[in-house]
C-alpha cells in the first residue's frame, strides 16, 4: 500500500525563536506532518532551539539568507518539495489555522476537493492588554479581535493541493495553480488575494499581528520578508489601532492547548544533524511563462508535474565543468562554459535533454537527472552522457560534490 503524502506548512522565519516551538506544536496538534521552515538569518538560536526539540523529525529547516526571502523560499519548496506533499499551507509564525467544528484540518480537506486551493481568511487579534510579554501559550493569552467585518480580516491565505501548484506570483497571498480555487465553504471563488468579502465559516486563520507592544517593536525591527524597506515595514501606532479595534472576545482556539502542552513536554528522541551547508554553487535556468528562475546546485529547479518546460540553463560551477543542451529537432549546443547561457530564452524551444561533463583531473563529481511534460523521470547520470527523455524537460537537478 502506498503511503499517503504528508500535509505540509512553509514559512519564512526570522527571529521568532519565542513562538516557534508552539507554533510547529499546535499545527501538528490539527493535523499536519510536515514543515519546511527557512531561516532568514536568525540570530537567537531559533534554528538550534528546533533542532534540540521533539519536534525536529517533523521540520526540513533550511538556512536561507536571501532578501527579500519570502517568495524565492516558496519557490525553493515548490520545486523542491512539493511533489512530496499533499496539501500544503503557506503562512507566517504568527498565523495559527483553526478549524472551527473539526479537531483536525484533514476532514476539511474533503470538502476542498475538485480545487486546486482554499482561501482561507484572517481574523487579526491584537495585544489583549499586554505590554510584555506574558508566560504560558500565545493562543491562550490573545484572546481579543478584530470584527469579522473589519477589511483587515479580507486579507487570504493559501491551502494549496500540491499536485496543482504551478509557481508563485509577486504575491504571497496568491499562487499560480492548475484549476479554480474555493473559499472554506467548499465554493469556487476568484484567485485574489484581499477578497471583497470575508469568509469564517469552517476554517480561519488566527492572525495574532501584535502581540504584546514589546513583540510588536521586535516585528517592527526584523523588517519584512518581501521587500527591502528603507523606512520600518510597519508603525509603532499601529498597535494602539489594533487594540482599539479588537473589541471580540474569542477563546476557540484554546481547546487545543492540551494536546499543545503534551507535544511541548515531550522529550527528542534523538539529535537530528545540523543541516547541510548549502551549495556555494548555482543554476538558473529560463521556464516556459515563467522567466529566468536562480536555485543553488543540489535542487531541482523548475516543477515536476507542472507541465512547463525549460528553454536553457546557465551554470556558476567551477571552470573546468561545461555543459550543453539538446534542443529535439533543432540539434545539441555546442559544450559551454561556466557563466554562459546555454540553450534558448523565451522562443517557446524546449530543452528536450542536457548534459554536463567534469574531467577527470577535476576534485568535483557531478550527477544530474530530470522529470520530462509526459510525466516520465531519468535515473541520475553524468560523465558526459545526455540525460533526455520523450518529451521536453520541465524540472532538473544538478548535484555537485567533492570526489
Amino acid at each position: 500500500m502506498i503511503p499517503a503524502k504528508p500535509l505540509a506548512i512553509c514559512a519564512v522565519f526570522k527571529n521568532e525563536a519565542p513562538f516557534l516551538l508552539e507554533w510547529l506544536a499546535y499545527h501538528r496538534a490539527i493535523g499536519f506532518d510536515r514543515f519546511f521552515l527557512y531561516d532568514n538569518d536568525s540570530t537567537d538560536g531559533a534554528a538550534d532551539l528546533i533542532r534540540s526539540s521533539a519536534l525536529a523529525p517533523c521540520v526540513t529547516l533550511r538556512h536561507w539568507p536571501r532578501r527579500p526571502s519570502q517568495l524565492p523560499a516558496y519557490r525553493h519548496f515548490i520545486y523542491n518539495h512539493g511533489a512530496d506533499c499533499a496539501w500544503v499551507a503557506f503562512i507566517d509564525l504568527d498565523e495559527f489555522l483553526l478549524p472551527l467544528h473539526h479537531d483536525s484540518i484533514r476532514p476539511l480537506l474533503r470538502r476542498f476537493a475538485g480545487f486546486s486551493a482554499a482561501l482561507v481568511h484572517w481574523r487579526v487579534y491584537g495585544p489583549s492588554g499586554h505590554e510584555e510579554p506574558p508566560q504560558g501559550l500565545c493562543i491562550e493569552n490573545y484572546t481579543w479581535r478584530a470584527e469579522d467585518s473589519l477589511p483587515v480580516n479580507r486579507h487570504i491565505k493559501t491551502l494549496a493541493r500540491c499536485e496543482d501548484l504551478l509557481d508563485v506570483t509577486h504575491n504571497p497571498h496568491e499562487f499560480q495553480l492548475k484549476g479554480p480555487v474555493c473559499d472554506t465553504t467548499g465554493q469556487e471563488v476568484p484567485l485574489n488575494g484581499l477578497r471583497d468579502q470575508a469568509c469564517h465559516q469552517n476554517l480561519v486563520l488566527n492572525h495574532y499581528v501584535t502581540r504584546s507592544r514589546h513583540d510588536w517593536l521586535a516585528k517592527i525591527s526584523r523588517g519584512s520578508a518581501m521587500f527591502e524597506y528603507k523606512e520600518p515595514k510597519y508603525r509603532q501606532d499601529l498597535f494602539d489601532h489594533y487594540a482599539q479595534v479588537s473589541t471580540v472576545q474569542d477563546t476557540a482556539i484554546a481547546r487545543f492547548a492540551p494536546q499543545v502542552r503534551s507535544l511541548l513536554a515531550r522529550r527528542p528522541s534523538r539529535t537530528p544533524p545540523a543541516a547541510a551547508p548549502a551549495s556555494p554553487f548555482t543554476v538558473q535556468a529560463h521556464i516556459q511563462n515563467v522567466g529566468d528562475v536562480d536555485g543553488q546546485c543540489g535542487d531541482w529547479i523548475g516543477t515536476r508535474g507542472g507541465g512547463r518546460h525549460i528553454e536553457g540553463f546557465a551554470l556558476q560551477v567551477p571552470p573546468e565543468i561545461h555543459y550543453m543542451a539538446a534542443l529535439g529537432p533543432h540539434g545539441t549546443t555546442a559544450w559551454t562554459q561556466p557563466g554562459t547561457y546555454c540553450g534558448t530564452r523565451g522562443l517557446r524551444v524546449p530543452m528536450t535533454g542536457f548534459a554536463i561533463r567534469t574531467p577527470d583531473s577535476s576534485p568535483y563529481e557531478c550527477l544530474y537527472e530530470a522529470s520530462f511534460t509526459d510525466g516520465s523521470t531519468s535515473p541520475p547520470t553524468g560523465n558526459g552522457r545526455l540525460c533526455s527523455g520523450r518529451s521536453p524537460v520541465e524540472a532538473m537537478r544538478i548535484v555537485l560534490r567533492p570526489r
